[in-house]
């Protein structure tokens, strides 16, 4: 987009916020532009229907980096039952979180209730003060599903940690809800590792496969608020800092021993304590690596940060 032409959206995002007649005839010379303003908006106060707790309540743990000899810094704090929402005829696209319901773009409450702090930066539009302006040229239509996407949808780590424990307490779902299917990105079939995760917890439930390029509009839509969520970008100049991190611990437990149950993997006496994953040189900075312990053959390598 040209300057000149931001400008102009700008304007008339801007006039969005007046008199109701200048609001329409902003709105009106957006359309014409191909461009549409959404006022940003808390899903957690969207007036849809709740749903039973798919989760007890729990508590969420998070700990802050630190360096070897330094007391870990912990912050817990109790969680509510996670309840789902049903929400009727909204517009969507995978790898992000954001949900198209009328005029308004609803956000996930960590992502509301932290916009001090984080960025919101994509690819698929731009913000002006409460707005978020963006192309929606065609859509899809999908009757109904359950929300298994969002920001960084397409990382495993995103996908391990936020939408995996999703996909679990779908199956908490009441029973009315049987026949819908999981909507997930398209790693999710392209992906071994992800297709393997999946398979681990989905069930008998069917999946929808939602295409990078496509939006979708779907005439029920449940969400399930993620129990594990942190800043996707923060703003410039701020660092990340426990209260920015939600870790639901009995979901993350349940999780992680579904897994190792699944694949046959039992602890050992002389299992390692730690496994480090780092990326190759090429994606991020050298880190020295300092065995503990000789590995047996085929077997994971403890190892220890070196500065």
């Amino acid at each position: 987009m040209t300057n000149i032409r931001r400008s102009v959206v700008k304007r008339l995002v801007r006039g969005q916020m007046k008199s109701a007649p200048i609001a329409k005839l902003s709105a009106c010379g957006l359309s014409l532009m191909g461009y549409r303003g959404y006022q940003l908006a808390n899903l957690a106060d969207h007036p849809g229907t709740r749903l039973a707790p798919v989760f007890e309540a729990s508590e969420s743990r998070v700990a802050a980096p630190r360096a070897l000899g330094e007391d870990a810094e912990l912050l817990t704090g109790p969680l509510p039952p996670i309840r789902p929402v049903l929400l009727e005829d909204v517009t969507a696209k995978s790898g992000s979180s954001f949900l198209y319901k009328k005029h308004d773009v609803l956000l996930p409450d960590e992502m509301y209730t932290k916009l001090d702090r984080i960025s919101l930066l994509t690819n698929s539009g731009f913000f002006v003060q409460d707005y978020f302006v963006t192309k929606l040229d065609g859509t899809v239509a999908i009757p109904q599903g359950i929300c298994a996407f969002g920001h960084g949808d397409v990382n495993w780590y995103h996908w391990l940690a936020e939408i995996l424990p999703v996909i679990y307490l779908s199956q908490n779902l009441p029973a009315e809800f049987d026949d819908y299917p999981l909507l997930l990105p398209e790693t999710a079939e392209k992906i071994p590792s992800f297709k393997q995760t999946l398979d681990l917890f989905r069930g008998k439930r069917e999946v929808v496969i939602l295409r990078d390029d496509t939006a979708y509009r779907i005439g029920r839509l449940v969400h399930v608020p993620s129990p594990v969520s942190g800043p996707f970008n923060m703003r410039d100049h701020m660092w990340p800092r426990p209260s920015d991190y939600t870790q639901n611990v009995g979901v993350v437990q349940y999780v992680r021993e579904t897994i190792l149950d699944a694949l046959a993997i039992e602890r050992e006496d002389d299992s390692p304590k730690r496994v480090i994953l780092i990326r190759p040189p090429a994606r991020g900075p050298t880190i020295r690596m300092k065995s503990e312990r000789r590995p047996k053959p085929g077997g994971l390598k403890q190892c220890r940060w070196k500065s």
